[in-house]
């Protein structure tokens, strides 16, 4: 039966006040109201929703649906109200709004410090701003970076430290379609960062060591002792053990997480709902057998929830983990108190509690994905098992876990290719190889932990685990190699992506009711969704444009004729690895370039004289000695990267461009003096490592 068959908002009260919650938090992202004009806003609607109680049994039934506007109204308000008070921009005590250059900032650590290529880095809570002898209770969260010539000076979690090191704005690199880092600490509330040399900061006599914290970090770091004691020491092995069982990412390389994005199994490494489902069963199975506990359901629920939490806040405590930790919670106790909810209810009793907590949460994609998978798997799981009646158990087991498979891509498809604009094309075939073989390494770990102390079992554990990784790298490096096993460069924005969605709803919905209405309403949508994808095709057929990129201690430029590029900068840039996925590849999807070229319709090349449709281009990015012409040659860009011995002066001399561009492959005092010197003689300047990349759009 269609599970919606019976309306959801009878069958899941909470959803009634789940979606106007979230709608208040979209609306006060959005438009960022007063605060006064908030509380007033929740004091009436509440005022409003609750005077109705005052009435007669019978006039309040005939009132009902005024009372149910007043209420979503409410939760609307409330919705609005926490979003506020959340942020912490909106605090008086935001040290910010106190903060001055040369200020004394006094700081705690957060977290042990993560190392980076050259720094170590760790979350800092600003505690206060001392100027002169005045101290100013502060609020706040800042990014610090450590120079690793520290060494020894290193503060460790708890620690105080005062320093009078300026912080700086977090900024984007500004390049098209580029990751959002801005955005993504903003809804962390953290909004700035600081670069510390040693001589840049202190450490003071005292600590703010939270016991609870101090214990999570202390699990945390006995886990990862454990499992690099019994491990093998090859980076591709320990990576995916300590991302699998406790979401540590820092050991996992690169090329490896690349081979399970493009195969779709990259949730395995990605601490989410499975892995909290896994641990719950696990538990239950083994508290069931256990003499006195399995009769007790209080004693079997404690155990339950303390277990799941420890694990949560072990691995970090992402948003989708939370979900499922919250939700395992609500089922465990309902089991207590003889309550059975409905599983939807469950879900959105869940969002509500995280979202009070953290209202951006909702901007998660983790959350976003983890509640659309499991809403998607169960709506669609059992409509699509039963299209294929198995009687094997053996081949029904598999064909159940491919319906799974298939159901949670359906509702969490748009947003993947919203974010991630790929598509892996074997996720059936690498989903049924990772997912069972991901499960066993996961209960060996918890084994290993459990007797690490037991040096023999440990270390056939150990190999065990080495061995059944080794195996599923291989599996998925193997899948990732096949042909065609990646949908690239997908296009997709809000419009599209809403679309999609209501595509999928109607299919879904003309399947399972089998009225063809609703195919026919589909057919409409899918119309909409071409049209859309036609008129970005025709806007892409007339781009021209020439992009100056930001990406620091790197050259790189792409020349762009509607979907074809051809790039000039770094070797180590060029399509096809680590370097470009990360830094490149985004903004060619976001342009919609689909080819790298050698050669380019309206360029040509003349040394380090350029012309792209008639467009008169220098890129200047080596020390040469110029002889001074009678005449100055015009040109329309001058680009000067890699720390080139020259003057601005020396240029102009030679030279008379309509603007300079100084990428950020320059020094930072190099690009302040020659902007200087522009400065002097009024000549339009854009310094990438500041601005962002520099677009330049042939009409």
């Amino acid at each position: 039966m269609f599970p919606f068959s019976v309306p959801v908002w009878k069958k899941a009260p909470f959803i009634r006040i789940t979606i106007p919650f979230i709608l208040g938090i979209l609306i006060q992202y959005l438009c960022n109201f007063s605060l006064p004009f908030m509380m007033i806003l929740l004091l009436l609607c509440f005022s409003c929703f609750f005077s109705i109680y005052f009435f007669s049994l019978q006039r309040r039934y005939s009132l009902r649906h005024i009372q149910g506007s007043f209420l979503i109204a409410t939760m609307v308000a409330a919705g609005l109200l926490l979003t506020s008070l959340k942020n912490i921009q909106n605090d008086s005590q935001y040290f910010i709004c106190n903060y001055k250059k040369g200020d004394c900032l006094v700081l705690s650590v957060e977290e042990p410090l993560t190392e980076k290529a050259k720094t170590y880095k760790a979350q800092c809570a600003i505690r206060c701003i001392i100027r002169n002898d005045s101290v100013i209770p502060s609020k706040g969260n800042v990014v610090m970076y450590f120079s690793k010539k520290a060494g020894e000076r290193l503060p460790v979690y708890g620690d105080v430290i005062t320093t009078h090191k300026s912080v700086q704005e977090i900024m984007n690199t500004g390049n098209p379609g580029a990751f959002d880092y801005k955005g993504y600490l903003a809804f962390q509330q953290i909004h700035h960062s600081c670069f510390l040399q040693p001589e840049d900061f202190r450490i003071v006599p005292k600590n703010n060591r939270s016991l609870f914290k101090k214990i999570i970090f202390r699990l945390r770091e006995n886990t990862l002792t454990i499992l690099r004691k019994n491990l093998s020491s090859n980076k591709d092995i320990i990576g995916i053990a300590e991302a699998l069982l406790i979401g540590y990412k820092e050991d996992l390389d690169k090329e490896t997480v690349k081979s399970y994005s493009n195969t779709g199994v990259v949730h395995i490494i990605a601490i989410s709902g499975l892995h909290l489902g896994l641990i719950y069963f696990m538990l239950l199975w083994i508290l069931s057998r256990l003499p006195f506990v399995n009769k007790i359901e209080w004693a079997k629920a404690i155990v339950i929830i303390i277990s799941l939490w420890t694990f949560s806040l072990i691995t970090g405590a992402s948003a989708s983990v939370l979900r499922s930790a919250v939700m395992f919670t609500c089922i465990v106790s309902g089991k207590v108190f003889n309550r059975k909810s409905d599983i939807f209810n469950s879900l959105s009793l869940s969002a509500f509690i995280l979202l009070c907590y953290n209202p951006y949460f909702l901007f998660d994609v983790g959350f976003q994905l983890s509640y659309l998978a499991i809403i998607s798997i169960v709506i669609f799981q059992k409509p699509f098992y039963r299209l294929l009646y198995v009687p094997n158990k053996y081949v029904s087991k598999i064909w159940e876990l491919t319906a799974v498979t298939i159901a949670a891509q359906l509702l969490t498809l748009p947003v993947c290719l919203y974010y991630f604009h790929q598509f892996p094309n074997y996720f059936l075939l690498s989903n049924l190889i990772a997912v069972p073989l991901s499960t066993v390494i996961l209960f060996f770990e918890i084994f290993l932990i459990a007797i690490s102390w037991w040096t023999p079992v440990a270390d056939f554990s150990g190999k065990a685990i080495d061995w059944l990784i080794i195996l599923m790298n291989k599996a998925i490096g193997f899948i990732d190699k096949l042909p065609c096993s990646l949908w690239e460069y997908i296009y997709a924005d809000l419009t599209t992506t809403i679309i999609l969605y209501i595509i999928i709803i109607l299919l879904a919905l003309w399947l399972m009711r089998k009225n063809k209405r609703f195919f026919i309403y589909a057919l409409i949508a899918a119309f909409f969704y071409t049209s859309a994808h036609s008129i970005s095709a025709i806007n892409v057929r007339k781009q021209r444009k020439i992009i100056v990129y930001n990406i620091p201690g790197q050259q790189a430029i792409d020349f762009i004729c509607q979907d074809k590029c051809l790039f000039y900068g770094d070797a180590d840039l060029k399509s096809g690895g680590v370097l470009f996925d990360t830094k490149l590849k985004a903004s060619r999807i976001a342009m919609q370039v689909r080819r790298e070229e050698s050669h380019l319709d309206g360029f040509s090349n003349a040394g380090i004289l350029k012309s792209f449709f008639e467009k008169k281009i220098m890129i200047l990015d080596q020390s040469i000695q110029f002889i001074v012409p009678e005449k100055r040659i015009p040109l329309d860009l001058l680009i000067i990267s890699k720390n080139p011995d020259c003057s601005i002066a020396e240029l102009t001399n030679i030279f008379q461009p309509s603007q300079i561009i100084f990428d950020a492959s320059n020094s930072l005092w190099k690009i302040s003096k020659w902007k200087k010197e522009c400065e002097a003689i009024t000549l339009p300047s854009f310094s990438t490592a500041e601005k962002g990349a520099f677009i330049y759009n042939i009409e």
